[in-house]
């Protein structure tokens, strides 16, 4: 590919894909609506367009959603705190998410 072509990535270069905006790209890539033809793609996000998230973001997310489930479980803030290591503030933000 020459410099200002649009960039693929290895997965789809593999299947034989050199342009990601054509029907095959975007198949590929996301599958049709109506889910009659499913995304090849290996990637959980997009290699090319967005970027993966930080570890510190990953961390957050699962501290988020385990602040989530134990407050279903009827578990208090306070406890919550302590165990996600977090101050209450902190917590009530992420059940607010």
């Amino acid at each position: 590919m020459n410099e200002g072509d649009t960039k693929c990535c290895k997965a789809m270069l593999d299947a034989g894909i050199t342009d990601p905006e054509s029907t095959d790209g975007i198949l590929f890539c996301a599958g049709s609506r109506d889910n009659s033809i499913v995304s090849r793609c290996p990637y959980d996000y997009c290699v090319v367009v967005e970027h993966q998230e930080t570890a510190q973001q990953l961390v957050r997310k699962e501290k988020v959603k385990l602040a989530k489930s134990l407050k279903k479980h009827r578990v208090s803030l306070d406890d919550i705190a302590l165990i996600l290591g977090r101050s209450m503030h902190t917590v009530r933000k992420y059940l607010k998410e």
